[in-house]
């Protein structure tokens, strides 16, 4: 059956039928009648059953991909929201074979006035998936030649911004100012493992073994598990982040969290151009700077390959550098 609702002076309309959901908006609610009868008639077709779902529009195609794929994704809230958002798009509703690389070249031309190339093409990639699984596995039948468009062109990688022991101290003092104490503590242990906001926020008092000097690092960003071993410094915020904490969880607040409390102690601190995630990318310079080879400051840090590493490169000559001189 279908359902029409008023929203924001169109006529939202959602048909389900047999597992297959498609929606659409209209002006008035004769249109969306007349709308729906024709896509229920199509759907319960013995035609439909043996040729193959043809789907509406890009709408139809999303909703039931955040229905049936996106809930198993280990960032799915996130994935929702964006994808929520992206169904407000005008080119969403239009109907599949009007549907062209003109619409969205000109969606994709607009986005990256307000986001990052990298950004849009993260995005981009979960339209393509989607199409991909409609076609290949659900045998719905359509013409994915609107996927046809040049992917947002992405600068080199920025160089990689330290974080000196003077900025270290101005931040670490502003943090004593903080109604919220953990904040320090967290600050500490990022500079000193490497570890992203997430993975901060995943690990659990029980993968902590302090007697070993070790976390066992269960979630990760690459979905490849690793051992953070741990320094005199960390092992104090280890012990005292375990203290304030109130839940099984090593820090008991969520990333998101963790950066507002950041931003607050770096404006505090004068330090507006420095981001969290700096904390990570000194960790890792300071891993090479302590003579650790590339595989053994991977296996802290948790890339994949070389060229990754490479963008630390600095760090790694400025050893070499120390070295030969000492010769």
């Amino acid at each position: 059956m279908a359902s029409i609702r008023n929203r924001n002076g169109r006529y939202q309309t959602q048909v389900r039928i047999n597992g297959h959901s498609t929606s659409s908006s209209f002006d008035t609610r004769s249109e969306a009648r007349a709308w729906a009868a024709g896509i229920e008639a199509s759907l319960l077709s013995p035609c439909h059953s043996r040729c193959g779902h043809r789907p509406h529009d890009m709408a139809e195609i999303m909703h039931h991909y955040m229905e049936k794929i996106s809930p198993a994704k280990r960032t799915h809230k996130n994935e929702i929201i964006m994808l929520n958002a992206m169904l407000r798009e005008y080119w969403m509703s239009i109907p599949l074979k009007e549907l062209t690389p003109s619409h969205l070249a000109e969606y994709r031309d607009r986005r990256l006035q307000t986001i990052k190339p990298a950004s849009f093409n993260r995005q981009f990639c979960i339209i393509v998936h989607a199409c991909r699984i409609a076609k290949d596995e659900w045998g719905w039948i359509f013409d994915g030649g609107f996927l046809n468009i040049r992917k947002a062109k992405t600068p080199p990688p920025s160089a990689i911004r330290r974080v000196n022991k003077d900025q270290l101290a101005l931040l670490l003092d502003a943090c004593r100012g903080c109604r919220n104490k953990r904040i320090e503590h967290i600050i500490e242990l990022a500079i000193e493992t490497g570890l992203r906001r997430s993975e901060l926020c995943s690990v659990i008092k029980s993968d902590v073994d302090l007697n070993n000097g070790m976390i066992k690092l269960v979630s990760t960003k690459n979905g490849f598990p690793r051992t953070i071993p741990l320094t005199g410094r960390a092992i104090q915020a280890v012990k005292a982040l375990m203290t304030a904490s109130g839940t099984e969880h090593l820090v008991d607040i969520t990333p998101n969290a963790i950066r507002l409390g950041f931003v607050r102690v770096r404006t505090r601190a004068g330090l507006g151009h420095i981001k969290f995630h700096d904390l990570r990318h000194e960790a890792v310079s300071r891993f090479f700077e302590m003579g650790l080879s590339p595989p053994e400051v991977a296996s802290i840090s948790g890339h994949r390959t070389l060229s990754q590493l490479m963008r630390y490169s600095h760090a790694m000559e400025e050893r070499v550098a120390c070295v030969l001189r000492a010769m």
